[in-house]
Order: structure tokens, then sequence, then C-alpha cells
């Protein structure tokens, strides 16, 4: 892929429900936002809401690229055949063929790669109830939605973690419940959505007739017009088919997502419940897909026995040896956010605890990516070096623990505080067998050294 776009975590504020991860849990940059609804637990349940007339994405009205085979809202109307308000059946094939998504892919990767994006959007929007992430986070929190965009709260809170002006900010929403100003910059360049966020929920209830749920949602999973990224969600489904039993490309998808948060040795017991219902949800939609499209599924990637769907995201391997000292200067109990390349945070505190306000602790990983004093930062340096796009702050009290608190901004990953060009360039690479040291001034400015 080209160079980069900020994939933010979807998810990097969803640790307390199972679905509906929205922004900044980018969460596939770290999310965490959960909906706490029965439907986002169940693989497959259908979504009651009353069937809609929507015909097609505002966007798609406006240019439709190559058809969907029928096979899509077949598929889509066996899963969840009350169409439900806003994610209909005609807007995601739309959708999906504005975005060609299927482009260039034999009949076995188009079911693959479409099932995996209804698993991962189904997850997100618990079932497709949900238009926008909830803002309840666990923690203390000074902003929700009630997740059909019905804003409430401290806008300024909002916006210190995802960004915006005035009345605007940029969290979670859509089917995939994309979030952050940078990424609504590009999505929303030349459809009115960097202005108006809220042209992705469309015209209203009942009908949310001319929505963007669908289309932001596959445009984040598929979409690479504009030359900027890096890493989609979809782009592991591109190989050869005789290769997805190793390579698992539905892991790979959970990892841009969320996998700061869902993913590997520092996922918490929710979390890692949050990457299972994604991963039964796909084993659950491949076989209606396949039997809607004719075809066949791949052996030894297919079912829960096989044991690999998932598994590039479950997997909890080794880091390489690595410090960091955290030099706290201000009077505040702080943590510390790291968001690499493939938009994963980890969350660093002194023994994940916050540290104390004029404190210097020292973190890091072993080679047996066992606990030094951190453990969300194990596994994260390989061989190859990690490289940091974007380091954040947030305030605790004392005693808080940083894994498992959204801190005092009400987002899990706090206020941006170093970054080069926004985030779209490295800030810095984090290499094995080396020390490095981030300093919060007490003006709230991070120095990298």
């Amino acid at each position: 892929m080209n160079s980069l776009i900020q994939r933010l975590f979807i998810a990097s504020t969803c640790l307390i429900g199972l679905a509906s991860c929205g922004g900044g849990n980018d969460l596939a940059s770290g999310s965490s936002a959960g909906v706490t609804s029965a439907n986002a637990v169940t693989a497959g349940a259908s979504n009651s809401a009353a069937s809609t007339s929507i015909t097609a994405t505002k966007a798609a009205l406006d240019r439709i690229g190559n058809p969907t085979p029928a096979w899509v809202i077949q598929s889509y109307q066996t899963l969840f055949p009350n169409n439900p308000a806003g994610y209909t059946a005609q807007s995601l094939s739309d959708a999906l063929a504005l975005h060609n998504v299927f482009t260039g892919q034999n009949a076995v990767q188009q079911v693959y790669n479409y099932a995996a994006f209804l698993a991962n959007s189904a997850h997100e929007t618990g079932n497709y109830v949900y238009m926008t992430e909830l803002g309840n986070y666990g923690g203390p929190t000074n902003w929700s939605t009630n997740g059909q965009g019905v804003f409430s709260g401290s806008y300024a809170g909002c916006q210190g973690s995802y960004g915006g002006t005035g009345t605007i900010c940029y969290y979670g929403r859509g089917a995939l419940q994309f979030s952050h100003d940078y990424n609504y910059q590009i999505y929303g360049a030349n459809n009115g959505a960097y202005a108006n966020p809220d042209i992705i929920l469309g015209s209203g209830a009942p009908n949310y007739s001319n929505n963007l749920l669908f289309d932001s949602g596959v445009w984040f999973w598929s979409d690479d017009s504009t030359g900027l990224q890096k890493l989609r969600p979809m782009d592991g489904f591109l190989a050869d088919t005789s290769t997805y039993a190793t390579s698992d490309p539905f892991g790979q998808s959970i990892k841009v997502i969320n996998g700061g948060i869902e993913c590997g040795s520092g996922a918490s017991a929710q979390a890692k419940a949050e990457a299972q219902d994604r991963i039964t949800k796909f084993i659950n939609y491949l076989p209606v897909v396949a039997s809607a499209a004719g075809v066949q599924l791949i052996s030894g990637y297919s079912t829960a026995k096989d044991g690999t769907i998932g598994a590039a995201c479950t997997a909890t391997a080794a880091g390489s040896p690595f410090t960091l000292n955290i030099i706290n200067k201000t009077t505040n109990y702080i943590g510390i956010g790291l968001q690499d390349q493939s938009w994963a945070y980890k969350f660093v505190g002194a023994g994940d605890i916050a540290v104390a306000p004029n404190a210097t602790v020292t973190v890091g990983t072993t080679t047996s990516g066992q606990k030094l004093v951190s453990s969300t930062l194990n596994g994260m340096i390989t061989a190859s070096g990690d490289p940091i796009v974007r380091v954040t702050y947030n305030f605790y009290t004392q005693g808080q623990n940083v894994i498992q608190n959204a801190g005092t901004s009400g987002s899990w990953d706090g206020v941006l505080c170093a970054s080069n060009a926004g985030g779209q360039q490295i800030l810095t690479t984090f290499l094995p067998n080396t020390t490095r040291s981030i300093t919060l001034n007490a003006d709230l400015s991070c120095t990298v050294q």
C-alpha cells in the first residue's frame, strides 16, 4: 500500500461492551466505547428494527462503480432479515460498488472479504442497531451519545480526544464507527462529512435516508483512492486463498481496526471477549455468504475447529527488549499512550498505574514478553523496531490503572501531545535493545528523546 493514513483505533474506547467501539478506539487505533446490548454478542442475531425503503447511500447516488454480485444482498437479508433502519442491504451493495471492493478478487476471496466486513461492522454497531458510538467508557466521562447521533455532555471533552470545533466532534459514526478529525478530513473532502460529520447519519428517523453509514465503513475497510492509506482491514484477503490458514487475514483485520486493545499480550479479558465476538460472527457468517455465492469454503480456514481464524490477533508473541523512561513534570497523575504505525495504541504507566506528579519511572519489555513494569508495552517492539506516529497523555487519579480506566478526559486514547504532520509521518522509531524517554512538560507538550 501507499504511505500512511491515521488508522484510528476504531477501537480505543471499547472495554465495556462488545460493540460500537467508535472513536479513538482506533481503535483499529486503541478503541473502547462499548455497546451494552445482547445483540452485540450474539453472532448472527437479526435486528428487530423496522424495514426501510432506502435504495442507495448519498455517495452512491452520485456514482456507482462495479456492480456487486446478487449474493451480497441475498446473504445480508438472510443474516439480517428485518433490514435495520439506515443499514439497508441496498445501501451496503451500493457502497461496495462505489468503492470497487471486489475488484480483482476471485469468488472465494470476495466471500471471505465480505463476511469479514459484516463480522466487524456488526460487532461495532451491535448488529446494526447503533449509528454512533456510545460515550460511556466505564471511567470518568464528560460526553456521550445515545447511539443514534444525539450528543450530550461536553464538546470540549470530546474534541480533546477526537478533534473538532464549536459543536462538531469527530467521534465514531457509521458501520465501522470510524473517528478522529484526520480520518474525517480525508473521507469527507468531497462529500461534506468533514464540515458536517452528522451527514453520515442521513436525514434522520425513521428512515435515515441518504445516509453514509455503510459508505463510511466500506471506505475505511477498503478504499485507497487517496493514495494515503498504508494498511486497510481488507488487505489480508487479497492474498492467495491457499495462504489464508497461515496468514489469517481476519485476525489481521481486527489488528487494523482495534489491535491495540483487543490483540496481543496486553489485551484484558474483556478486550479478548471483544475480539472473540468478531471471530464468532465471522465463523457464523461465512457459510451463509458462501452458500449464497455458491462457493466452497477453504479447508483449514472456515470453522472454529480449525483454530486458525483470529490467531493473528489472539496470539501473544514475545517482544524484544526495550526500555522507556516516562518523565512527568506536571502536577497531575498521568499515563502515556503510544500509537504505532498500524494505528494500535499501547497505554503505559508505572506498573500499569498512573505516574505520580513530578516523578520519573522506567518501563519496558523482556525477550520473553514478560512484564517488567507496564504490561501493554510487551510485544510492541519487534526486531525491526516499532514506528511511533502519535504520543498522547491522560490524567488519572492516584492509584488508577491506565489499562482499565479511560482517564479524566473521558477517552482511552487521551490528548495528543506529540506527532509529526498530525500523525501522517513517523515521529520516532523505538528499536530493540535501546532506552528512550518521553517527557510530559508542565505546559502539556511532550518531548520524545
